[in-house]
C-alpha cells in the first residue's frame, strides 16, 4: 500500500507539472490504474474521465480503461456504450485497422456476450482476432491471448471440438516461439485443462494446470486472479476426482491467500 501511495503522489506531481498534453494523457492512465488497484474506483472513473476531456485528441487508451473500470463494476450497458462509441468514432475516421480497435472490439465482445448478444459478440471476435493475426502474428502474444477469448466464446456455444482444435493450435504456436513459462502459453494451457475437465480427462487437466500454475507463481503475486484461476481449477479436478483431502487443502490455501 505504501507503495502504491508513493507512486499516486508521483503520478499527482507529474500531472501537474507536464510539459505536453500527451505526457498528461499517459500519467492520468497510471493513476487510474493506481487508484483501481487501491479499490478507489470512483477515483479512478473521475481520473480517467478527466484525462478524456483534456487530451490533445481523442485517446483511445484512456476510452479501453474506462471500459474496463466499467466492466469490472458491473456497469455493462455503460461499457457497451462507451465502446460502441468509441468503435463508431474509428469507423467515421476512416481509421485503418490497429490494435486498439481490436482491444475496443474484443472488450465489447466480452460485454456483449454477458448480456446475451452472443451473434454480435463472436463476430467481433473473428475480427479483431484477424486483425492481431495480420499485424502482430499468430504466435504474438495479444494475438494468442485473441485466439483463446475466441475458442472459448466457441466452448460457451458448445463447440467443445472446435474450440479444443483452436486452443490447442493457439498452445502449440504459442511454445514453438515463446516457450513454455509465458504468461499466454500459461493462459493457454489453462483454458485447454477447463476443456479435459468437462471432458472428463482429469489426468491431462491436471498435468496442464500445474503447468499454468507454475508458470503464472514466476509472473503474478500469489493473490493475483489469474493465480487463484488455476488455483480454483485444481480443486475442481480434486473433486471431481474424488481426491477431496487435496481440494480441502487448494481451497483453504487459496481462501488464507485472498485474506
Amino acid at each position: 500500500l505504501g507503495e502504491l501511495d508513493a507512486a499516486k503522489k508521483l503520478a499527482l506531481s507529474g500531472i501537474a507539472s507536464a510539459e505536453s498534453p500527451e505526457l498528461a494523457t499517459r500519467l492520468r492512465y497510471e493513476l487510474a490504474d493506481i487508484e483501481i488497484q487501491q479499490g478507489d474506483y470512483l477515483a479512478a472513473e473521475n481520473t480517467l474521465q478527466s484525462g478524456m476531456q483534456n487530451a490533445f485528441k481523442k485517446d483511445q487508451k484512456l476510452s479501453l480503461a474506462l471500459a474496463k473500470l466499467y466492466l469490472a463494476s458491473d456497469r455493462n450497458s455503460e461499457a457497451i456504450a462507451l465502446l460502441e462509441k468509441t468503435l463508431q468514432q474509428a469507423q467515421i475516421g476512416n481509421a485503418p485497422r490497429n490494435t486498439q480497435v481490436a482491444n475496443t472490439q474484443r472488450l465489447l465482445a466480452n460485454a456483449l456476450e454477458v448480456t446475451g448478444n452472443r451473434a454480435r459478440a463472436g463476430q467481433l471476435l473473428i475480427e479483431s482476432t484477424q486483425t492481431f493475426i495480420d499485424l502482430l502474428g499468430a504466435a504474438h502474444p495479444e494475438t494468442l491471448i485473441a485466439r483463446d477469448e475466441l475458442a472459448f466464446h466457441r466452448l460457451r456455444g458448445g463447440e467443445t471440438a472446435i474450440a479444443e482444435a483452436a486452443i490447442s493450435a493457439a498452445l502449440a504456436d504459442g511454445i514453438q516461439e515463446h516457450g513454455e513459462a509465458h504468461y499466454a502459453v500459461a493462459t493457454l494451457k489453462s483454458s485447454l485443462s477447463t476443456i479435459k475437465v468437462l471432458q472428463g480427462d482429469y489426468d491431462a487437466a491436471l498435468k496442464l494446470t500445474r503447468e499454468a500454475l507454475a508458470t503464472r507463481s514466476l509472473i503474478f503475486k500469489a493473490n493475483a486472479i489469474q493465480i487463484l484461476e488455476s488455483r480454483n481449477i485444481l480443486s475442481t479436478i480434486y473433486i471431481r476426482s474424488n481426491r477431496l483431502d487435496e481440494a480441502g487443502k487448494v481451497m483453504q490455501e487459496s481462501i488464507e491467500l485472498i485474506q
